[in-house]
């Protein structure tokens, strides 16, 4: 039986491509999934490149998205339906568990002002990303309780600019085999926080495969 389409909303979309999902991409991925585009999604004409690099099209695929390597449009697939259902939810977690600019001046112990500050200058010590209504949110997984991770703004001003917030959530909390200890791989989250040296975290950053 066909699996079903999960329900996305013009919020979810807006989620989404704030989140740094292309527009390209999601456009396929509704296609594929048997979905109406959404109205919110920008004009074919106006893309112009596809902004994917080559590990996220490989992802796509081996999750049954379609349309990436040629011009016919996508059938429906339960790969499709899947991948677009865990990719809202992916998106609507890293945005339902962000702060907000009172909570993270909250843990840093300084002005809501200075946290704007820090997240929008060049290169940013904080990683921030805004929603539709310009509200800035900030991804929990570089904050602790008692502060900001270790090394935080070395990762920033590694980090392909614009920064992606979806890749870099994913870059920071999916355990990775270069990161081993005696209980196995850890994410470069845990593995800061654990004030281990950071060289091997930078490493991954600087990976192509983690643009």
């Amino acid at each position: 039986m066909q699996a079903k389409a999960p329900l996305i909303t013009d919020y979810d979309v807006q989620i989404m491509l704030a989140l740094g999902v292309s527009s390209a991409q999601l456009r396929s991925l509704l296609k594929g999934a048997g979905i109406a585009p959404s109205p919110r999604l920008p004009s074919k004409r106006r893309e112009t490149t596809n902004p994917l690099s080559a590990k996220e099209i490989e992802v796509l695929k081996k999750g049954g998205a379609r349309g990436f390597d040629q011009s016919p449009e996508p059938e429906v697939t339960s790969g499709a339906i899947k991948l677009l259902g865990e990719l809202v939810e992916e998106c609507r977690h890293l945005v339902h568990s962000s702060l907000n600019l009172k909570s993270v001046a909250a843990i840093l112990n300084i002005s809501s002002a200075e946290v704007k500050n820090r997240s929008l200058s060049s290169p940013p010590s904080l990683h921030t990303f805004a929603l539709a209504d310009g509200e800035f949110r900030f991804p929990r997984w570089q904050f602790t309780d008692s502060g900001a991770i270790p090394h935080l703004a070395l990762i920033l001003a590694l980090t392909k600019k614009p920064i992606n917030p979806i890749a870099l959530s994913r870059l920071m909390l999916f355990p990775s085999p270069d990161l081993e200890s005696d209980n196995g791989s850890l994410c470069p989250r845990d593995w800061l926080i654990q004030n281990r040296t950071p060289e091997p975290v930078l490493d991954l950053v600087r990976s192509p495969s983690s643009d």
